[in-house]
């Protein structure tokens, strides 16, 4: 290869430039996939909050509790 030939310091500074690329580039994408596993747990966590909350939230019957009654567990 011509960049590395003739004493040049071109093949080797891109090489290095390469590298930590590529290294930056790596973990840029073990942090994007660590995020988006943690967001996709906590949208399962959260949807079984949800449903949690809302079956709490009947009445013994499978009704919907009135409003006073829901008012009740937060005074």
């Amino acid at each position: 290869m011509q960049l590395f030939n003739d004493g040049l310091d071109m093949g080797s500074a891109l090489t290095e430039l390469h590298d930590a690329w590529n290294t930056k580039s790596g973990t840029l994408k073990q942090a994007c996939a660590h995020i988006s596993n943690h967001l996709d747990h906590s949208r399962a966590e959260h949807a079984r909050d949800e449903v949690k909350i809302v079956t709490d939230m009947r009445t013994a019957d499978g009704d919907d509790l009135s409003v006073s009654r829901i008012r009740d567990y937060y005074t």
